[in-house]
């Protein structure tokens, strides 16, 4: 049977998104490709989440799971579990699909036997569904650009260029490579596209077949503050793998010191100044730099100096 006559079981994780759900699962069923399963998992919902009712789905059957609340990892793991499809797509409740997604995927797929994972290109939302520029969510060592396609692993350490809801995946990489780590939230879905891309090809649809909304609720929030420890660490563990060329050695290493840098910016804000002190230090070790060593020099001024100078400050304007 060929890759576009092959079930795909599109997996649904929802946490608190009543208000968006219908709206993915309808694009869902909007689908020219017709040979689906839809399985949503909710993680455990306290805002009165309901299921989609069968009859939107037309000929596409539905599936709806309920859990306790265990995190995205959980969800998409026991989505796996519930899947019936020789190929796996992850679709997030705020995230929506535009009618063609799947079809030019699996297309993709029937002409490129060897690949793991196909993605596409994205566009951004506001909660109300408005697009927006993808520059409003850019965040550093996070690239919403296409990465390109083949053996893609090092653009992914290094810009994270793959999108959860924009994926298509064979079934039986998940074999090889393991299920999500649920200890990596909010990175588990970039350490799965690693470990994917470390031993499969991956393919791309370079066009714009997907929408990503962006809110203060979204389940996958980006890599910002935060979940900076967790980006820290995926870069650390997968840039010591052997695998890097001497240009992506280097490349990571500045990545590693902006990083460090950002997070110890964050710290000292907070008022953290010992935290900040360690992490700029970090940062300088991987990469010398102007901000770093300003940051620094604020991070060792006396707290009590530094507030009679911008108290000073305050009176003079």
């Amino acid at each position: 049977m060929t890759p576009s006559r092959q079930l795909v079981s599109v997996v649904i994780p929802t946490y608190n998104a009543r208000q968006f759900l219908n709206q993915a699962v309808a694009s869902v069923a909007n689908q020219t490709f017709r040979n689906l399963e839809v399985i949503i998992v909710d993680d455990g919902s306290t805002d009165g989440t309901e299921p989609p009712s069968q009859a939107q789905m037309g000929d596409i059957p539905l599936r709806y799971v309920r859990q306790s609340n265990q995190g995205p990892s959980a969800a998409r793991n026991r989505g796996l579990a519930e899947a019936a499809g020789e190929f796996i797509a992850f679709l997030d409740a705020d995230d929506l699909w535009l009618p063609s997604k799947l079809e030019h995927q699996m297309q993709y797929f029937r002409q490129h036997f060897d690949y793991g994972l196909v993605y596409t290109d994205i566009a951004y939302t506001d909660a109300a569904g408005k697009v927006v520029a993808p520059s409003a969510f850019k965040v550093i060592g996070h690239d919403p650009g296409r990465g390109g396609e083949g053996w893609v692993f090092e653009r992914e350490l290094l810009n994270n260029f793959i999108f959860p809801s924009t994926v298509v995946m064979r079934r039986c990489i998940f074999d090889d490579v393991g299920l999500f780590d649920p200890r990596l939230v909010p990175a588990e879905m970039t350490d799965l596209f690693l470990r994917i891309s470390r031993r499969y090809q991956v393919g791309c649809v370079p066009l714009t077949l997907a929408k990503r909304r962006r809110h203060k609720e979204a389940l996958t929030a980006t890599f910002e503050l935060g979940a900076l420890p967790a980006r820290i660490d995926l870069v650390n563990r997968y840039s010591t793998a052997g695998q890097l060329r001497p240009i992506a050695r280097l490349k990571v290493r500045r990545l590693l010191a902006t990083l460090h840098v950002r997070w110890g910016r964050y710290q000292l804000g907070n008022g953290e100044r010992r935290a900040a002190r360690r992490l700029l230090l970090q940062g300088l070790r991987h990469w010398p730099s102007g901000q770093a060593l300003a940051l620094l020099g604020l991070a060792c001024f006396p707290a009590a100096l530094l507030r009679r100078v911008k108290g000073w400050r305050a009176r003079c304007r």
